[in-house]
């Protein structure tokens, strides 16, 4: 039986992600509570599979609907008990999900990368039975993402000449601060977008998260955050176009893996990668996980 999740059921959902996800464990018991504060969700998008013996399955969907375009649906976890699958469970939750998401309005749907609040930017093919779902369910391939690695040292994340370096052309680098926080989300989403706001905001309220922002005089003129999506995985970052090639990128980033380094991590992932060659030769980071994306019409 598929129904709307309840609060009760929230054990359940982490038990079954823990056992599921095999590719990413530890992190797989936290997906529920990350997506959980998708600004795109809501109980009517949050459904699970039940049998005699409970819960063993969850479909988490959000929905958005931007601007004057038609409203887009998003799958960002399909979940199911290794006890059930292949046998229907998940193709009853994606179904059930498609037709919540078509009665809200949506003309599409996309399984995974919906930013800003998402656990992988689409489907890493290592789960080959998702892989083989979406395409059965008729979805078709949109692009591809990458995720790239950081092997951790001392070395690696160190700051401190840098950071003199932008102390003395009037550049400080500091953590955001919680009385940052209003107009910190307005400058980011004028240069940048509202999902970025939100999703570097998101350090403020997260255990193990941090954002730190370089500031020329009151004003803030580049961020990086870290551990806002899941912990351990850098991005976004920014920084505004009349400061750009000062290095304020780079140390901006290092501050954050400095912070994974700290708490004990050998590596940390570049999420969803965008300058690839900013990352290899900063960091030398090199590519990790690729994510395949797609995509229904409804």
């Amino acid at each position: 039986m598929i129904r709307p999740a309840r609060a009760e059921d929230l054990a359940a959902i982490v038990d079954v992600c823990a056992q599921s996800l095999i590719h990413d464990v530890p992190d797989a018991s936290r997906f529920p509570e990350l997506l959980g504060e998708s600004p795109y969700s809501g109980p009517s998008l949050r459904l699970v599979a039940e049998d005699d013996h409970g819960v063993v399955g969850v479909s988490l969907a959000a929905l958005r609907n931007e601007g004057e375009g038609p409203a887009v649906g998003y799958v960002d976890l399909l979940a199911v008990a290794p006890r059930v699958q292949r046998k229907g469970a998940g193709r009853s939750l994606l179904a059930a999900s498609e037709e919540v998401l078509t009665q809200a309005g949506a003309v599409e749907v996309r399984l995974g990368g919906n930013a800003p609040c998402y656990v992988w930017p689409g489907i890493d093919p290592a789960y080959s039975p998702a892989v083989e779902l979406a395409t059965s369910a008729g979805y078709q391939e949109c692009g591809d993402a990458f995720n790239m690695a950081v092997n951790l040292t001392p070395a690696t994340v160190d700051t401190t000449p840098d950071e003199e370096r932008l102390r003395e052309a009037g550049i400080s680098v500091r953590a955001l601060q919680l009385s940052d926080q209003p107009s910190f989300s307005s400058w980011v989403a004028e240069h940048w977008n509202r999902d970025w706001a939100w999703e570097a905001s998101r350090a403020l309220r997260i255990n193990g998260a941090a954002c730190y922002v370089a500031t020329r005089e009151a004003g803030f003129v580049g961020f990086a955050a870290g551990g806002c999506a899941r912990p351990g995985w850098f991005g976004p970052m920014g920084t505004v176009p009349a400061e750009q090639k000062r290095g304020i990128g780079s140390v901006l980033l290092r501050r954050c893996l400095t912070d994974d380094l700290s708490a004990g991590r050998t590596s940390s992932t570049i999420a969803w990668v965008g300058p690839a060659d900013f990352y290899k030769r900063t960091v030398g980071a090199t590519v990790d996980r690729v994510f395949k994306m797609y995509r229904k019409s409804l």
